[in-house]
């Protein structure tokens, strides 16, 4: 049986690839800055940072936050539209001392160009005005030659004082991989940075003797090596916060081991699928046509879910997830190091309209107890 029988219904929606696209627009019918719709005033201005651990959640879907449990964290990185974003949202965040986030990406065109950079901050912080946040997020991911590293390390350095010289409650934040990368800056960029979260997801093909095994999301002795190696730089574990999945990854299988591994068919970096549990279900029609085995991994702290097709011609299948066991314990592995604190990536993959499904999100959101203060 699946480890807690309902969550086989825990995600709701199937997920876009987790890389951001810097795509955003602004709604020409919408006056800016926004009206303040608060009762209290005084909740549309930026709140002061947050003391103590970081507990921080990506949202993805605009009408989820009204599902969300504000007592638990203290950011909310907003990865939709401006447009799209709810003025009461404002409200019930402020309202709860936690951060609004603006998430902050962009091209090679543009940090390689000044002229454009400047572009890009005064948009920026307009958006972060007129929709009264609080924070910008930053996510760069696309490669980058080491000769132009010089031209990334001054446009941060640029945002940073333009934004906390409008105010100094402004949070501005930063993305890292699971490793540090040759010829990256690790010394300027954190020190302009309030934190940097680590995006320990997506795992599976790092390590080069498991890439064609189905494996887990998040491998906790990976983020540890990773964390490690980030402070062996010199960066603070007080500016460092661990981001966590709340999704899952599918493997078709060429076959099951012995062992109950599963050996990726057509092996490659785009192998596996971002999945999400219902979806799973729905696709392998598990109410008639395929044998499901549960299984754990001690190793990787994570458990997995084999589906053996009941015909002929078709495929095995494997998919690895997490669930508030296995991120409760990984949590509190990496509490040791004295990080700042944890981040999920991303809070809509819960279901909230089922009430099958309220048991479950309490056990997910109550992962961020680990690092309450």
């Amino acid at each position: 049986m699946f480890c807690y029988v309902y969550i086989i219904l825990l995600f709701s929606i199937n997920l876009a690839s987790s890389t951001p696209k810097c795509v955003d627009f602004v709604d020409h019918n919408r006056q800016y800055p926004l009206v303040c719709t608060c009762e209290d005033p005084s909740l549309c201005q930026p709140i002061p940072r947050a003391k103590g651990k970081t507990r921080l959640a990506y949202s993805k879907v605009p009408e989820n936050w009204k599902y969300y449990d504000f007592t638990k964290i203290t950011e909310l990185i907003l990865s939709f539209a401006t447009a799209d974003i709810d003025p009461e949202l404002v409200c019930m965040a402020h309202k709860n001392n936690v951060q609004l986030h603006l998430k902050g990406c962009f091209t090679n065109e543009t940090y390689l160009n000044p002229v454009k950079q400047d572009e890009w901050i005064d948009d920026n912080l307009k958006k972060l005005t007129d929709n009264y946040l609080d924070g910008i997020n930053i996510d760069f991911e696309q490669p980058r030659n080491a000769e132009h590293e010089p031209l990334l390390v001054s446009f941060m350095v640029k945002l940073s004082k333009k934004l906390r010289s409008m105010n100094s409650n402004y949070q501005l934040t930063y993305c890292l991989e699971t490793f540090p990368k040759p010829n990256n800056d690790y010394t300027t960029i954190p020190e302009v940075m309030d934190y940097l979260m680590i995006m320990d997801y997506d795992q599976a093909n790092i390590n080069e003797q498991e890439h064609c095994y189905a494996s887990a999301n998040e491998h906790p002795l990976t983020t540890i090596t990773g964390l490690t190696e980030y402070l062996e730089l010199g960066i603070p574990p007080s500016k460092i916060v661990i981001g966590m999945p709340w999704y899952g990854l599918l493997a078709t299988c060429e076959k099951i081991t012995s062992s109950g591994r599963c050996i990726v068919k057509n092996c490659s970096h785009d192998s596996r699928m971002e999945m999400t549990i219902p979806k799973v279900y729905e696709l392998y029609d598990v109410n008639g046509n395929y044998k499901l085995t549960q299984g754990w991994d001690d190793a990787k702290v994570s458990p997995f879910l084999t589906i053996i097709p009941k015909v002929d011609n078709l495929d095995p299948i494997q998919f690895w997830y997490d669930n508030s066991i296995s991120l409760t314990r990984k949590a509190e592995m990496y509490k040791p190091f004295q990080i700042r604190g944890i981040g999920v990536f991303h809070a809509d993959c819960l279901n909230y309209t089922m009430p099958v499904m309220k048991s479950m999100n309490k056990d997910f959101w109550n992962l961020f107890t680990v690092f309450q203060d």
